[in-house]
C-alpha cells in the first residue's frame, strides 16, 4: 500500500523548494557576478596592484628628490601621499582622492627639481624623472580603472535591480564600491 501525502503538505513542499530554489540561485549568482568584480579589484595586476604600482612610482620619485632637495615639505607630502595609495587599509574613495594628491605633489616636486642646479647637472636623474612621470601618466589613464568601474557600475545596478536585488541585498550582498 502506498503512502499517499495530502494535497495541502505536497503545495508547501513544492512552495519550499521554489522558495529554496529562488534563494540559492540568486544569493549564487550575486556572489558570482560579485566574486568576478572584486578579481578586477584585487586581483593580479587589478585596480589595487596599479593603485600601489603608482604608489611606488611616488617613492621612486621622494629618492630622487632628496637628492636634490633637503628637508622639502613637498616632497614628505609626496612620501605620504605613495604610502597611503601602497595601503591596504584605505578605501577605494580614500584612494582615489590620495591619488588625485599625488598627481599635485608629482608636477610640484618636479617643477622644483627642474629648477635645482644640481638636477640639471645630472643627466641620469633627468631620464629617470621623466621614466617615472610617463609611468605615472600611463597608470593614471589605465584601463582597468575603466573596468573595474564599469563592472562595478552593472554590478551595483543589478543589485538595485527590484524584487530579485531586494532579495540579493536582504540575503546580505553588498554593493561595490566604485573608484569616482
Amino acid at each position: 500500500m502506498k503512502f499517499k501525502l495530502p494535497i495541502g503538505v505536497c503545495v508547501l513542499i513544492s512552495l519550499a523548494l521554489v522558495l529554496f530554489g529562488l534563494l540559492f540561485g540568486t544569493m549564487t549568482g550575486f556572489t558570482e557576478d560579485r566574486r568576478q568584480v572584486t578579481a578586477l579589484l584585487e586581483g593580479e595586476n587589478g585596480l589595487l596592484d596599479v593603485l600601489s604600482y603608482r604608489g611606488a612610482d611616488g617613492l621612486n620619485l621622494c629618492v630622487v628628490a632628496r637628492r636634490h632637495l633637503n628637508n622639502d615639505l613637498d616632497v614628505a607630502a609626496l612620501e605620504k601621499a605613495s604610502n597611503q595609495l601602497r595601503s591596504e587599509s584605505e578605501s577605494l574613495v580614500s584612494k582615489k582622492q590620495v591619488d588625485t594628491q599625488l598627481n599635485n605633489k608629482v608636477e610640484t616636486v618636479a617643477q622644483k627639481l627642474t629648477q635645482t642646479q644640481s638636477f640639471k647637472e645630472s643627466n641620469r636623474d633627468g631620464k629617470y624623472l621623466d621614466m617615472l612621470t610617463t609611468d605615472l601618466q600611463n597608470l593614471s589613464s589605465s584601463a582597468m580603472i575603466t573596468t573595474y568601474n564599469t563592472a562595478a557600475k552593472d554590478f551595483n545596478t543589478q543589485l538595485n535591480a527590484p524584487v530579485i536585488g531586494d532579495l540579493a541585498k536582504m540575503l546580505g550582498v553588498k554593493p561595490c564600491e566604485l573608484y569616482q
